[in-house]
């Protein structure tokens, strides 16, 4: 009896297996799927745009950003760059308001990055 299990599992596990391969990430319920978690969302990205400069801020299918113009656009996944993190600190710097951590913390960066684009600004 054991045995019989043992092989109803396998049996399973093999169509499993071979459903999860006729998947495709055009596939829009698959992709729903990955995109509900910013991790593989992020993996995914470093793959197709060949960047490993993105941070995923949130990820989920169909995600709206209205403008004040009435034009919206619906995004998968909403990213930001190094370099748009690095402007951020920056203006954060030149204000003077918060330490070296909160600035860090705000923008994903080191503090030892923080305190380097510090040293450039002042230099």
């Amino acid at each position: 009896m054991g045995e019989d299990k043992d092989l109803d599992f396998e049996r399973k596990h093999q169509e499993d297996l071979q459903r999860l391969r006729g998947f495709r990430l055009l596939d829009d319920d698959f992709m729903t799927k990955v995109f509900e978690d910013e991790d593989c969302a992020g993996f995914l990205l470093k793959i197709i745009l060949n960047r490993d400069d993105l941070t995923v801020k949130r990820s989920n299918s169909q995600y709206t950003v209205k403008n004040l113009q009435g034009r919206s656009v619906r995004l998968d996944i909403l990213a930001v760059d190094r370099e748009n993190r690095v402007r951020i600190a920056c203006l954060m710097l030149e204000d003077g308001a918060l330490s070296y951590n909160k600035i860090a913390a705000f923008t994903e960066l080191t503090v030892k990055e923080v305190q380097e684009l510090d040293d450039k600004r002042s230099a």
